[in-house]
């Protein structure tokens, strides 16, 4: 998928974007008005007739025209309703895994003797995890070559492998079983701590991931249907033919008869071309949807869940004088250290051990900020508490 910048204040008329050739339509557009536009010249100058009663003709080519455009722009809306959700699917697929190998982490257990069996639980389903991804993408995919990264699948029983190699059709299923049947032993040797009722949303997340992959499969193996694609294209060509010949005959200037023959041909033909582009959104073009980095996005994500700091959540302490107190604010830009927003000695060597603190101005004055707008609210009640008493106008009349 291509990455592109907004139209920027100072590029009025998009000149960055016209510019730019890789994923564009135009370069194969213009070879298809180019010859139609030399087919109007030629007819012009030896059939160029203004005179003629051509109202007729013109009328009648104009209607087919529109027609035209619009199963051609009908093409292309169905076409980015397919990409779109071919780019919802993926997303949704790899949320909703993820997030079931994430509660799964949650739910180990933390007694010190099962510590050995926990890492083997997760070390294995973050690998399958990662494989059942890969499948999924490859059972989506319409490329010349489905090369994906996985986790290392070392450790893994060879047997097992080998049977993946040998139902490839089949892999996502069967590591999606493997997967229910981890879950299943992890439970009942204790691994998992969680009641049942609770792990059950985990097997409900993982069906769902295989329902979507159904439906994105659907959009690479159902097509654009032919005899609607075939009649367009046959209109297509038939435009490309008869336009040269109408714009050469009936309009009087040379140059406005190759002019308006090219804008209309290119114009019809890039539509058409951008539906043919996008809708299969998981080839290997470069405006299909980026598969390889979603992989490897997931393969990031599952080995930041191996890490001891994803796991444990940090400890957390707080001065018992501020209860019933309201939080006091702070400003995190994007670049902003956490670690140096710590103002408080005592907590920040909780949080981060024997680091030297750096005391931060915009603690206090965030605070000081709320301290003196609560201080303000409260004079306006009590102001206009003493004006009531004394007959004075109430708020709700100013």
């Amino acid at each position: 998928m291509i990455e592109y910048q907004m139209q920027k204040w100072y590029d009025l008329f998009g000149f960055s974007l016209l510019c730019r050739l890789s994923g564009s339509v135009f370069p194969m557009s213009v070879g298809q008005a180019a010859p139609a536009a030399a087919l109007a010249g030629v007819v012009w100058f030896y059939l160029n007739d203004v005179d003629s009663e051509g109202g007729t003709v013109s009328q009648a080519w104009f209607g087919f025209q529109f027609a035209l455009g619009f199963l051609t722009v009908f093409r292309t809306q169905l076409a980015y309703s397919r990409y779109w959700e071919g780019a919802t699917l993926m997303g949704r697929i790899r949320g909703q895994w993820f997030n079931a190998t994430s509660n799964l982490f949650a739910f180990c257990s933390v007694k010190e003797e099962k510590e050995h069996q926990v890492h083997h639980f997760q070390q294995y389903l973050v690998r399958l995890v990662s494989l059942l991804h890969c499948a999924a993408l490859q059972q989506v995919a319409d490329m010349e070559e489905e090369c994906f990264e996985i986790l290392l699948v070392q450790g893994i029983e060879p047997t097992g492998l080998k049977f993946l190699d040998e139902h490839g059709e089949e892999r996502c299923f069967i590591l999606l079983q493997w997967i229910q049947r981890l879950i299943m032993d992890s439970q009942a040797n204790g691994v998992l701590s969680a009641p049942a009722p609770i792990i059950s949303r985990v097997f409900q997340e993982f069906g769902q991931g295989i329902v979507n992959i159904q439906d994105a499969e659907k959009l690479t193996t159902v097509k654009f249907p032919f005899p609607f694609a075939q009649t367009l294209s046959f209109m297509l060509v038939l435009t490309s033919v008869v336009t040269p010949i109408v714009s050469g005959i009936l309009i009087e200037q040379l140059h406005w008869a190759v002019l308006f023959t090219f804008l209309s041909v290119f114009s019809l033909f890039s539509i058409n071309n951008i539906a043919m582009e996008i809708e299969l959104p998981f080839g290997d073009d470069p405006n299909d949807l980026p598969l390889h980095e979603l992989q490897r996005y997931l393969n990031k994500l599952l080995n930041m869940l191996l890490l001891h700091g994803t796991q444990m959540p940090p400890k957390f302490s707080f001065d018992e004088k501020d209860l019933g107190k309201k939080i006091g604010t702070t400003i995190l830009g994007e670049e902003s250290s956490l670690y140096d927003l710590v103002d408080d000695i005592p907590n920040h060597h909780v949080a981060s051990g024997n680091h030297e603190s750096k005391v931060n101005p915009h603690y206090h004055e965030a605070l000081k900020n709320e301290n003196e707008d609560l201080k303000k609210r409260l004079d306006s009640a009590v102001t206009w508490k003493r004006l009531a008493g004394e007959g004075g106008p109430s708020p709700s009349r100013i």
